[in-house]
C-alpha cells in the first residue's frame, strides 16, 4: 500500500553509559525511588477466540493505566492479533475494536500502530485506514476507548491527512501529539485532532516527535539520500515549536555516507519530562550548551521512559536502567530460554510493574517485572 509502513527501530549495542545531569531524584514519576529489583516472568499472549490464530504477532507499543489495565498494539498476519489487553491475569486479543469498513463502495482495513492514554477511560489508538482497492491509499485515524465503547476522534478540519500515524506522545493531562507518513503533525486538544501548518514532506513515524512538559515540541525529520541507488547519507533536521505555536528549523545537518556520525543530532528523538534525547551511536541529551552524550551504543532497539530519572533501554536481550544516579545492566535469567529473541519497541511501567515486548520466532511474549 502506498502509505502503509512498518515501524522499525535500528539495533542497539550498549556500551559504557554516563548519567544525565539531574538535580533531583523523582525517578518513580511521583517522588518515588526508581525500582530495579523486579521479579521477572514471561507472559504468553493467548489467542483464545474463535478465529484463525496468527502465525505472526509483532508488538511494538505498550501502555497501561495500571498493571491490571495494560494495552499492546503491533503487527500481525491476522486482524485479531493486532490489539491485546492484559487484565492483571492474562493477555487476550481485543477483536471488538474497529477493524474494517466502507467509505461508499471503497472497502478499508484499520491498522493500529500506537497507543497512549491519560487514564482507563481516555485511551487513544492511532493508525491508518488503508483502502483495499487501487490506488491503495489511505488516511490517518485516531480512536478513543472510554472504558466501554469505541469512537473515532474527529479532525477539526473535517479531513484527516494521508498516511498512517506512528506514535502518540502525551503533553500534560489533556493533550497529545502525532506525526504521520506524509510529514503531517497534529495535536489532540478539546476533543479534536488539529493539524499544524506543514513544514516538511519527510516521512515521519516512530521517534520523530517529542513534546516536552513545558509546552515545547520538537520534530526530527529524516531522509536517506542516494544517487543511482547508491546510498549517499542521511539528512536530519530538528524543528522546534515554541510556546506561541511557531515552528522554527533549529538544526540541519547531513551525515555523509552513513546513518550515524556519533556527533549530536542523529536519527530520531525521544523525550521524558523536559529532557530531549537523540539516537546517534549513543543516547545524546540536548542541553543549553548543545548535545551531550549520555550512553554509548550503535543504535536504539527500544525504550521504556517512566520519568527523567527512571529510564530503561534495551537491545536484543541486554537491558539497562538509569536510576537518576547511575546506569546498571539488569539480568533477566528467563531470557536464556528464548535464544535469538530480542526486546523491542516501547514498554510501559508505573514503577511497580513493568511490561516489555520480547520478539521470538515470529511471536511476541511479554517480559513482565513485578
Amino acid at each position: 500500500m502506498k502509505y502503509t509502513y512498518l515501524l522499525s527501530l535500528s539495533l542497539l549495542f550498549i556500551g559504557c553509559p554516563t548519567p544525565p545531569n539531574n538535580d533531583d531524584d523523582n525517578g518513580g514519576g511521583n517522588g518515588e525511588t526508581p525500582k530495579r529489583d523486579y521479579v521477572w516472568s514471561i507472559d504468553t499472549m493467548v489467542f483464545n477466540i474463535p478465529e484463525a490464530p496468527p502465525d505472526q504477532v509483532s508488538i511494538h507499543c505498550i501502555w497501561g493505566s495500571s498493571p491490571k489495565d495494560v494495552w499492546a498494539v503491533g503487527q500481525s498476519d491476522v486482524g485479531g492479533g493486532r490489539l491485546w489487553h492484559y487484565n492483571g491475569v492474562q493477555w487476550i486479543p481485543r477483536i471488538d475494536r474497529p477493524r474494517n469498513g466502507f467509505d461508499g463502495d471503497k472497502g478499508y482495513i484499520i491498522y493500529m500502530y500506537a497507543i497512549n492514554g491519560f487514564d482507563s477511560t481516555n485511551v487513544f489508538f492511532a493508525g491508518f485506514k488503508a483502502y483495499v482497492d487501487p490506488p491503495y491509499d489511505g488516511f490517518a485515524m485516531v480512536f478513543k476507548w472510554n472504558g466501554s465503547t469505541w469512537s473515532e476522534v474527529p479532525w477539526r478540519s473535517g479531513e484527516s491527512p494521508i498516511g498512517g500515524l506512528g506514535e502518540i506522545l502525551l503533553q500534560g493531562k489533556s493533550k497529545f501529539w502525532v506525526a504521520n507518513a506524509s510529514g503531517a503533525i497534529a495535536r489532540y486538544e478539546n476533543g479534536f485532532m488539529i493539524e499544524e501548518p506543514q513544514f516538511t514532506n519527510f516521512r515521519l513515524g516512530q521517534y520523530n516527535i517529542a513534546p516536552l512538559e513545558n509546552g515545547e515540541v520538537y520534530v526530527n525529520a529524516l531522509k536517506d539520500t542516494s544517487i543511482d541507488n547508491v546510498p549517499q547519507g542521511t539528512i536530519t533536521k530538528l524543528y522546534h515549536r515554541n510556546l506561541n505555536g511557531v515552528w522554527t528549523l533549529i538544526e540541519d545537518k547531513f551525515i555523509s555516507g552513513a546513518d550515524y556520525d556519533d556527533n549530536g543530532l542523529g536519527r530520531g528523538v525521544l523525550c521524558i519530562g523536559n529532557k530531549l534525547f537523540t539516537d546517534n551511536r549513543g543516547l545524546w541529551e540536548k542541553t543549553s550548551g548543545g548535545w551531550v552524550k549520555r550512553m554509548s551504543y550503535h543504535g536504539m532497539g527500544g525504550a521504556c521512559l517512566i520519568s527523567e530519572n527512571n529510564i530503561w533501554t534495551y537491545f536484543n536481550q541486554e537491558l539497562w536502567h538509569y536510576s537518576g544516579k547511575d546506569w546498571k545492566q539488569i539480568i533477566i535469567p528467563q531470557l536464556q530460554n528464548y535464544s535469538g529473541g530480542y526486546l523491542y519497541g516501547r514498554g510501559w511501567s508505573d514503577n511497580k510493574e513493568i511490561f516489555l515486548s520480547l520478539h521470538y520466532n515470529g511471536k511476541t511474549y511479554i517480559v513482565h517485572g513485578r
